[in-house]
């Protein structure tokens, strides 16, 4: 038995092809959610396109509103009082508060932790996730990188490079991508911002920058994005309400470029072969980062079939990779 603990939309997306493979396998697991993403968009449509049933998950929610220090402090022995008692194994994904709260109910609970989206580092310590990142990776048995990078790793841990299960998703889903109800211009670039840490400042001068470009942008708007700027209408940038994962790929494979915070959304375009820049300083991805409006407007995108991106993140056999490993440590 292993539990599988995630909380946001990205980790929905990497637990489908990981839940299809366990399931080939006829290996039990328990889903706990902690609702890091509480808003329907973000969650509930997930669960009904990826086909998982949310009776069958346990829901552990911390309050939105609530410190990072005090989610981590409550959730932990909350997740623990709900393990299942054949817990041998717990999985957490990247870099979320979700991934931290899982790792240290594994450490109370004497449980060894599996890290999806391992040793994967942007170098600003400013970040949240950064954080998150190192902590995960230092308290965590099993390291599943998602591409062929390094990273230190102790002698009691084990690593394996090339699991990307956002390449399993984008594999599994794309065939069932559809259009967005909404009317959108021909041509488009594919526009999105959702960083705990975009001060307004920064946002406004990206904005006057996308908004310059000759081809239209469409934004789905991060509900963290509506709540907390207010933000002016530009001729050139079209607001849409938050769009479900098989929307984005349908906008992603019909887009001009890409311009994204969004780690996720920055490799699926590599792999879509559209052009892109990162809007951020510091990534943890390769590409153009833009942070000021010439950036934005000055410049090539990044090329991810000129640079030969696509090779170094597996072949789209992560879950497989994983679940190979899962299942020898359980034997």
């Amino acid at each position: 038995m292993i539990t599988i603990i995630f909380g946001t939309r990205p980790q929905i997306v990497k637990l489908a092809p990981l839940i299809k493979e366990l399931n080939n396998r006829a290996i039990p697991f328990q889903l706990i959610d902690t609702c890091q993403h509480y808003d329907y968009t973000l969650q509930g449509a997930f669960y009904k396109d990826f086909g998982i049933d949310i009776k069958s998950v346990t829901r552990i929610p911390f309050n939105p509103l609530s410190s990072r220090i005090k989610r981590f402090e409550e959730l932990p022995g909350k997740i623990q009082s709900q393990l299942d008692p054949k817990t041998k194994l717990i999985v957490v994904f990247g870099d979320t508060d979700s991934s931290v709260i899982g790792v240290k109910a594994g450490l109370i609970s004497n449980i060894p932790v599996a890290h999806i989206e391992a040793l994967v580092r942007s170098g600003d310590y400013s970040q949240p996730e950064e954080e998150n990142r190192i902590m995960v990776d230092s308290y965590s048995t099993f390291l599943f990188v998602p591409d062929a990078r390094q990273g230190y790793v102790a002698p009691n841990q084990l690593a394996i490079m090339g699991c990307d299960l956002m390449l399993d998703a984008l594999m599994m889903f794309f065939p069932k991508r559809r259009k967005p109800e909404v009317n959108l211009p021909k041509r488009f670039n594919l526009l999105t911002m959702h960083r705990a840490n975009l001060t307004e400042q920064f946002l406004l001068d990206i904005l006057d920058g996308i908004n310059s470009l000759k081809t239209p942008s469409v934004w789905p708007l991060h509900p963290r994005i509506k709540n907390n700027f207010d933000l002016p209408q530009y001729d050139n940038i079209q607001y849409i309400q938050p769009v479900s994962y098989l929307e984005m790929l349908w906008l992603l494979d019909h887009c001009k470029g890409v311009y994204t915070d969004s780690g996720g959304l920055i490799r699926e375009s590599y792999w879509m072969g559209k052009p892109a820049k990162i809007l951020r300083g510091f990534s943890e991805w390769i590409g153009v980062k833009a942070t000021t409006y010439d950036d934005v407007v000055k410049g090539p995108l990044f090329h991810p079939i000129k640079n030969r991106f696509i090779q170094i993140h597996g072949n789209g056999m992560a879950s497989t990779n994983i679940v190979n490993t899962i299942e020898r440590y359980l034997k």
